[in-house]
């Protein structure tokens, strides 16, 4: 708010008024000596005044102080004459602030007779007035900076292209600065220019600043490298309107650096050359560098992270490192040294590890840190140690082959020999030939002269001899001697063992003794003897051994005769006599081989043959014994084939079998192809058994083995494995489809009939194969996976051919589980019945019971369907039945003689059951065993049983049993593929709807219109129907109305335990329902 002397009058006043106290400047009105009129309030505000402190009425020149007083006076009456005034100077606010005022004082128009009066804009020009302050201080700072951090200042204004260079004359000795960016170029070195025209153009088209190193001309001749750092100049948009740069001179600083990196290649290169790295410790801080040697020798990279020097130190060494560490920290003069082993973190090995440091002192010999080097001498060290190992093993072997080690000159003049007196008894003479006396006199002159030529040529050489010995007499020895070569070639000296071999002639003597007893002996028992001298090839043949080889006794022997005498395919290995050399090296070799005579006539014989070698180790004579050995063959054949041959077929039994695949095992992994192997079971062979006899079912597997060989390959076994099963294992070029070719002919062989007793028998079979290492990369499992497929194709059907899936493995595994638990529950003989009604729709009564299988374990109760596979396994299937029918019968015998009014009861009799001889026999005996009449059993079967063989064993058994009195009834009709013909050939007395048909009749017209078609169907046949799944009333309704004759489900009650049934029966009170 203003504080005005008068109220203007008009508009133009008001907005004046209204400029006056909106404006942030200090304006006054003062009159012509300076009074304060008329101040506003923004410039109230800015002098620090408020509220009615504010000076109107005061002098406005006193305010000022010192020469800013007269200024003000003087501006003033400048003003008031009506020339317009400046006045800049120094006045505080009200509060004491520091400022800056530039004013300007006008006079006001006024009308006549009025005082005059002078306007003051004041305007606070502090914070311009130190910002020019802080520039000039800037600029000269920065003047200061680039002369003492630059030799060359420069410029260059993008508008003009003017270019200033201060100090570039100085530095390059040119005359004039360059004009122009291409004239600088031409002072830079030819080698430098193009890169610095390069990167300072790009710098000034990116409009970024820019560090170049380049060479540049010196005056004082040649080139001086230079640092030139530049940067544009920005108006207010950002653009660029000029560049500045300074260029420094780098090239003491280069070549520092350079000599710098020289010394640490050379530094570098020393320590990889002695294969050491560097470490070093700052004892103030505790901070522990190393090289990069120096971690990779530890085996630090980068990627171990958190690992330190003392983690990769050995367990049983960081104890003794840290200890010896602090201890060494104390040192302040010398060397230290440290042994130990790390584990290495990269790859886990165990290295040894040298540490040699020493103390880092400052100026007042204080140990400020510690450096040092680390070098792994782990491969020396092993190399010390293997060196130790070879040097005690050599000396073991000394010690354990020999009694004497010999060295002489090289004439054999001089020496020592250490053990002789040991051995011998006698001194070791130091000089000559004395110690020959020590020799057997029949020795020492064949000694001698060995020795003397081997010293004459310069070589090796072996003497054996009968040395005297300390405990009297001589003892045959073996002196092996090499010489000793200078580095130019000759021998200077000799170096001999002498081992004692007395024991080793001593048998040879024997054995030459023993040798002429032997064929002494060989004449009597027929053994033919030879000996044959390996240096003269001359042959010696006992009579007998003529006699062998089918040779007149007069022809003299030759290695012909006896080649000749061998059969084809046994020669090879017998016409190297160097082979039999190496053969019968150090023993005995016992060879077999076949004999052929010019009539035919082969014969097995066993040669046991030694080598006999001479006085130098080499071998001289051969000699051995033959002997007829055909009936020993002809018994170990047979054996043979007890062990390894099917006794009825004559094929590979399962021994043989399994070494035949372990063999194609080892030839695909080495050939690289398959081993294949193919499992085939015969369909249906116990009931051929069963219902022809085992005659017939032997010639059916001879017929089978018989087609078997014909057609699978030549170089295939066929075996057979045990019962009905055969096996078959092959190799093939890894040929998918080779395997089921093989597979369809065998089915193709097996489906001809068998004649036997001029009867033809139907034949089938199931093929399984798997193959090695197309199916499995575990040779083991080959047989396995082979009987999974098998029971694959048995399950998809019988009569084809299935290869291995990795699928099939779960299959079968589960199969396995479940007859494993079939079995355990009838062990436990936890199988049991439980009876689901069947009642009549027409009167309501309960007139029998189906018998459902139930069985326990620790879980509870469980259901047939936890079984299932075992049903398909005939002998568990079979099993399963009997326990069931010995359980229906005992529980209808109870019934019976409590009275219980059950009716009849339902049993299930499955393929397997019917197949089986004396089914039918089977049932009635049980049902007379207790005392029961036929028609209180019925025996149900599935479509599927009729369709498996319609002719056979099913056909006589369902026939027996109707004969007898037991009903038969067709379970599940309508979801098979039974024929109208199979309802008129079998004795069928029921039919039972499938509940799949029942449970869908509500909403699937044509389940309802097929119930209807079975329900006639049955009806005009003179059969009854029977209705399963029943579980709503609306399908009992439906059922009733259409006349079906029995229903059974939920509805009407689960099925039960034997001993409710009674209870449940003594309830029953018929139907109820709407209409009833």
């Amino acid at each position: 708010m203003g504080f005005p002397v008068r109220h203007p009058e008009t508009l133009s006043h008001d907005l004046l008024a209204l400029a006056f106290e909106s404006s942030d400047d200090c304006i006054k009105m003062l009159s012509a000596d300076g009074t304060l009129l008329l101040l506003n309030a923004g410039g109230a505000a800015a002098m620090g005044f408020e509220g009615p402190t504010v000076p109107v009425g005061q002098n406005w020149i006193e305010f000022w102080h010192g020469e800013e007083r007269e200024a003000a006076r003087e501006a003033l009456a400048e003003a008031v004459n009506g020339r317009r005034s400046t006045l800049r100077g120094y006045l505080p606010t009200a509060t004491g602030l520091p400022r800056w005022w530039e004013s300007s004082l006008v006079s006001l128009p006024i009308a006549a007779g009025e005082p005059p009066r002078v306007l003051v804009i004041s305007r606070d020009v502090t914070g311009r007035r130190e910002a020019e302050r802080a520039k000039r201080r800037s600029e000269r700072l920065y003047g200061t900076l680039v002369e003492a951090t630059s030799n060359i200042v420069w410029t260059r204004d993008l508008e003009t292209g003017d270019c200033d260079s201060r100090g570039w004359t100085e530095f390059t000795g040119s005359l004039h600065d360059p004009a122009s960016f291409e004239d600088w170029l031409e002072a830079i070195h030819p080698e430098d220019r193009e890169e610095a025209r390069r990167t300072s153009r790009a710098a000034l088209r990116d409009g970024r600043a820019l560090t170049i190193e380049y060479r540049l001309r010196s005056k004082v001749g040649g080139w001086r490298w230079v640092e030139d750092r530049s940067a544009p100049v920005t108006d207010d948009d950002g653009a660029a309107i000029a560049w500045v740069g300074v260029v420094t001179d780098v090239h003491n600083r280069r070549a520092a650096a350079q000599k710098l990196r020289d010394e640490g290649t050379k530094l570098r290169l020393a320590l990889e050359s002695a294969s050491l790295g560097t470490w070093d410790v700052d004892l103030s801080t505790g901070r522990c560098g190393m090289s990069v040697e120096a971690r990779s020798m530890l085996g630090l990279a980068d990627e171990v992270a958190g690992c330190s020097f003392i983690d990769v130190l050995h367990p049983e060494d960081r104890d003794a490192v840290l200890e010896r560490y602090h201890d060494n920290i104390a040192e302040e003069a010398g060397m230290t040294l440290t042994t130990f082993r790390i584990v290495r973190p990269d790859t886990g090995e165990t290295r040894w590890i040298t540490s040699r440091g020493r103390a880092v002192l400052d100026h007042e010999g204080r140990p400020v840190g510690r450096v040092g080097t680390f070098e792994d001498f782990t491969d020396r060290k092993q190399t010390r140690d293997t060196l130790r190992s070879t040097l005690r093993r050599y000396q073991a072997l000394l010690d354990a082959t020999s009694v004497i080690v010999w060295h002489s000159d090289a004439a054999q003049v001089s020496g020592d020999r250490q053990g002789w007196a040991e051995f011998t008894g006698i001194s070791a003479p130091a000089v000559g030939d004395a110690w020959l006396d020590a020799i057997h006199p029949d020795d020492r002159a064949r000694v001698k002269s060995r020795r003397d030529r081997a010293c004459a040529a310069g070589e090796s050489y072996l003497n054996e001899y009968r040395l005297c010995h300390i405990e009297g007499g001589h003892r045959w020895v073996r002196d092996d001697v090499v010489p000793l070569r200078s580095d130019d070639g000759p021998v200077d000296g000799w170096v001999g063992i002498i081992s004692d071999i007395h024991e080793r002639r001593t048998a040879e003597q024997a054995l030459q003794a023993s040798e002429e007893r032997l064929r002494l002996a060989s004449e009597v028992a027929g053994l033919g003897t030879y000996d044959v001298d390996l240096v003269t090839g001359h042959r010696e043949w006992s009579p007998e051994f003529h006699d062998l080889i089918r040779v007149p006794r007069n022809v003299r022997p030759e290695r012909r005769l006896f080649i000749d005498a061998v059969h084809i395919d046994d020669r090879g290995r017998l016409l190297d006599d160097r082979l039999l050399t190496e053969e019968v090296h150090g023993g005995l070799r016992v060879s077999t081989f076949r004999l052929r005579s010019d009539t035919g006539e082969v014969r097995w014989v066993e040669d046991r043959e030694r080598l006999i070698f001479d006085g130098e180790g080499r071998p001289a004579r051969r000699i051995g014994t033959m002997q007829d050995v055909t009936d020993r063959k002809r018994v170990e054949h047979e054996l043979w084939l007890a062990a390894h041959a099917d006794a009825l077929t004559g094929l590979a039994n399962r021994t043989l079998f399994q070494a035949r695949v372990e063999e194609a095992v080892t030839r695909a992994d080495r050939h690289r192809v398959e081993a294949c192997v193919l499992i085939v079971d015969i369909d249906r062979f116990k009931e051929i058994n069963d219902t022809m006899g085992h005659d017939a079912g032997d010639a059916v597997l001879l017929a089978i083995a018989d087609r078997l060989r014909r057609c699978c390959p030549a170089d295939a076994t066929v075996a057979r494995l045990g019962g009905d099963e055969f096996g078959v294992v092959m190799s093939s070029e890894r040929d998918i489809a080779a395997p089921d070719v093989v597979g369809e002919d065998i089915l193709s062989a097996l489906r001809r009939p068998v004649m036997h007793g001029g009867r033809e028998i139907e034949c089938s079979g199931s093929v399984g194969w798997s193959a090695y290492p197309r199916h499995d990369g575990d040779a083991k499992a080959l047989l396995k996976n082979s009987d999974v497929a098998l029971y694959a194709a048995k399950k998809a059907g019988r009569n084809r051919v299935a290869s291995f899936d990795a699928g099939m493995r779960d299959d079968f595994e589960r199969r396995v589980t479940v007859l494993r638990s079939a079995k355990d529950a009838l062990a436990r003989d936890a199988v049991l019945p439980f009876y689901q009604p069947k009642v009549s729709l027409r009167t309501g009564r309960v007139v029998g019971f189906e018998a459902l299988l139930r069985w326990r374990d620790p879980s509870g109760l469980r259901s047939p369907a936890d079984l299932w596979e075992a049903f398909a396994d005939p002998d568990l299937a079979c099993r399963l039945g009997s326990r069931m029918l010995r359980c229906v019968v005992e529980d209808m015998r109870g019934w019976t003689e409590r009275g219980v009014p059950f009716g009849h009861v339902a049993l299930n009799a499955g393929a397997p059951e019917l197949h089986r001889h004396g089914f039918a026999d089977g049932v009635l005996q049980a049902l007379a065993g207790a005392g029961l009449g036929t028609n209180c059993l019925e025996i149900e079967v599935t479509e599927g049983v009729l369709l498996d063989d319609a002719t056979t064993a099913v056909t006589k058994a369902l026939k027996h049993l109707d004969d007898a009195g037991v009903a038969i009834a067709l379970d599940d009709f309508g979801t098979g593929y039974a024929s109208l013909s199979h309802l008129r050939r079998f004795p069928v007395s029921w039919l039972k709807i499938d509940r799949s048909f029942v449970s869908n009749m509500e909403t699937d017209n044509d389940s309802r219109a097929i119930i209807r078609a079975v329900i006639g169907l049955a009806h005009s046949l003179g059969l009854k129907a029977v209705a399963e799944g029943v579980e709503t009333p609306s399908q009992m309704d439906f059922l009733a109305d259409i006349g079906c004759d029995l229903a059974q489900g939920y509805l009407l009650a689960k099925p039960m335990a034997s001993a409710t049934l009674s209870t449940f029966l003594a309830g029953w009170k018929g139907l109820r329902g709407p209409g009833r």
